[in-house]
């Protein structure tokens, strides 16, 4: 389809003006995907003029034919106040149910949310749980971490051990929300005891898969939904989360934590939250090996072979220019 070659700059530029010319062509002859692809160009504005009407006329033929990609759409836009529709979380819920019927996973992780905020509907937060799980049978990504966060912050199904259960399987999926979740929950002791050496690992953890969500305590939250969103971190942001992990493995060093100086050692091997230091991290790993401690000898083994390397490299730079 030309369209999309153009939509993805693939084997021509990328233009999406040109695409979109393609899609409308293709769209003109009820080509489904093309009317999804303008739909979804005209709703977003996506390197085109924002158009909500432009973007409902080819929608709606899709709503009326029962697509459930548009149902979904449609009821984003009455949950969400966009487009041509009034703020109505009850219309919304209903056209979630339609797509949702169909399997469609984007809306039944919005009807969870609609029962676990109370919005358009009774605060539920079990019917809302039982969405969050329906989500996981579809594959959704993050089904997991929701259904851990009902179990955390559901006032009626408050249960620290299983969402920390189900943040574990998201984590096991890179889910970074999860990860610094658990990280939260070490930290105050949620369900767990309460160990801010494991915390500070999973936070760094969730940092290094380069998302964090947003913290679920803070004043400014308003919704379920803010509260699970992820956004990209900035490398200061990055940055500033190693030096504190630094602090803290250091400080746990100086209470005899042979963990601890595994995980300093490598940060000095690559220089995060610290400047970079091979003699320092072999230093560290002598100390584990000392100490018999088990991973110490593949580690200093591989930190020995850096700094055997570059003082390689320093050797044959001044032979070449000195």
């Amino acid at each position: 389809m030309r369209g999309l070659f153009h939509y993805n700059g693939n084997y021509v530029p990328k233009d999406s003006n040109v695409a979109a010319e393609w899609f409308q062509k293709a769209a003109k002859q009820n080509h489904a995907e093309s009317q999804i692809f303008l739909e979804m160009m005209y709703l977003v504005g996506e390197d085109i003029p924002q158009d909500y009407y432009r973007a409902l006329q080819w929608l709606l033929p899709l709503v009326m034919e029962g697509c459930p990609f548009a149902q979904y759409h449609v009821g984003s836009m009455c949950e969400t106040d966009k487009g041509l529709f009034s703020k109505d979380y009850s219309k919304g819920m209903e056209w979630y149910l339609k797509s949702a019927d169909q399997g469609d996973k984007d809306s039944q992780v919005h009807i969870g949310f609609l029962y676990f905020d109370g919005h358009g509907v009774h605060k539920d937060d079990e019917i809302a749980l039982k969405w969050f799980l329906k989500t996981i049978k579809q594959g959704c990504s993050t089904g997991q971490f929701l259904v851990g966060m009902c179990y955390e912050k559901g006032q009626d199904i408050e249960d620290f051990a299983m969402a920390m259960e189900w943040y574990l399987k998201a984590a096991e999926d890179r889910s970074a929300v999860a990860m610094f979740s658990i990280g939260r929950m070490y930290e105050q002791g949620q369900g767990v005891d309460k160990d801010s050496s494991k915390a500070m690992k999973w936070f760094l953890k969730g940092v290094e898969e380069g998302y964090v969500g947003a913290q679920v305590s803070s004043p400014g939250c308003t919704g379920a939904r803010r509260r699970a969103s992820k956004k990209l971190i900035t490398a200061k942001q990055r940055n500033g989360i190693r030096r504190r992990a630094v602090e803290w493995y250091k400080n746990a060093v100086d209470q005899d934590s042979d963990e601890a100086r595994v995980a300093l050692a490598w940060m000095y091997k690559d220089g995060r939250g610290v400047h970079q230091s091979l003699p320092r991290a072999r230093d560290l790993c002598q100390e584990l090996v000392n100490r018999s401690h088990g991973g110490a000898i593949y580690s200093y083994e591989s930190v020995g072979h850096l700094i055997k390397e570059e003082e390689e490299e320093r050797e044959a730079y001044r032979n070449h220019y000195y």
